[in-house]
């Protein structure tokens, strides 16, 4: 059935229920009016509520997590719910911010914690029968730079998941930050401990994103989430052409020693950021982040704007 076949269907149960309750608010000695009222009052709500999820889905703002293995029969305990969600929350929040204002901490002024609130408020839908399938609501509301943070944070949570090459991973963690980093390796435990695989699929306004979480993929994601250590940070100057301006929050600077740098900016940023162009000259303030990947012996550099200018 299309969307616009299911408005339709949800009109006519809407109307049906009307006038199915003026009926049984006239006759209340009759109980059968009154089953007949409630039944077509269900079937409303339940229209209802499919034709938001489907207007979500089309829209971006649909996100479902099913939960596999031999205890998802359609629900879960309250505390292993916790475990899991409550850390993707948070990861979610911490990324936003990040994507935001530069910085994962979520000690700021009052006016930018509500926008931030409003900007990575995930709602809990539903939770479907067969497995069991987790439904949020994710806002794609966009802010005064004609961006939506919440896209960009998805986009890179979903890239960061789906990477298989351990390096690229590594290079990807700064996409979302380390504290959602962390966070959402306490996700992955808690899918793990509970005895849970899980698919993630986001209905994204570019189409379909899916994660298939198998032992082996979280597994994997769990243990390159945890292998950077020894982290330093420190502020740094680089000059050099832009190479490349991407869409994700990077650009990719070619320094002085034709080296290629990626150094990630937040939307805060986004109006220094229009004034660059490829192949122009600029100066860029960083903070350089220095980690130690103990698996593969060597350190990994990651790179946030802290301000730009063209020279």
């Amino acid at each position: 059935m299309t969307i616009d076949a299911i408005r339709e269907h949800t009109s006519f149960l809407a109307q049906c229920a009307e006038a199915s309750a003026k009926v049984a608010a006239a006759n209340p000695e009759n109980h059968l009016l009154q089953i007949i009222a409630k039944n077509q009052l269900d079937a409303k709500n339940e229209s209802i509520n499919e034709l938001a999820r489907l207007e979500e889905e089309i829209s971006g703002q649909h996100l479902a997590v099913r939960l596999q293995g031999p205890k998802a029969d359609g629900s879960i305990r309250l505390d292993e719910f916790i475990r899991i969600f409550e850390p993707f929350v948070e990861a979610v929040k911490k990324a936003t911010s990040l994507a935001m204002y530069g910085s994962s901490s979520l000690r700021m002024k009052s006016d930018a914690k509500m926008k931030l609130d409003i900007m990575s408020n995930i709602k809990l839908r539903s939770l479907s029968f067969g497995s069991t399938e987790v439904h949020f609501s994710v806002p794609t509301i966009e802010d005064s730079t004609g961006e939506a943070p919440m896209i960009d944070v998805l986009k890179n949570t979903f890239n960061l998941l789906n990477e298989t090459e351990n390096e690229e991973f590594l290079n990807k963690i700064e996409s979302i930050g380390g504290d959602a980093a962390k966070a959402l390796r306490s996700t992955l435990a808690a899918i793990q401990n509970s005895g849970f695989t899980a698919t993630i699929v986001w209905n994204s306004p570019e189409g379909s994103t899916t994660w298939d979480g198998t032992s082996a993929n979280i597994i994997r994601a769990y243990d390159w989430l945890g292998s950077l250590t020894q982290s330093q940070e420190y502020e740094e100057q680089i000059t050099g052409k832009v190479a490349s301006l991407k869409d994700t929050g990077l650009i990719e600077v070619r320094d002085e020693a034709n080296q290629k740098i990626s150094v990630r900016y937040p939307l805060s940023l986004i109006t220094e950021i229009q004034k660059l162009s490829v192949g122009l000259n600029a100066q860029f303030f960083v903070i350089t982040k220095k980690s130690w990947d103990e698996g593969g012996k060597r350190w990994v550099f990651s790179r946030r704007l802290l301000s730009c200018q063209r020279i």
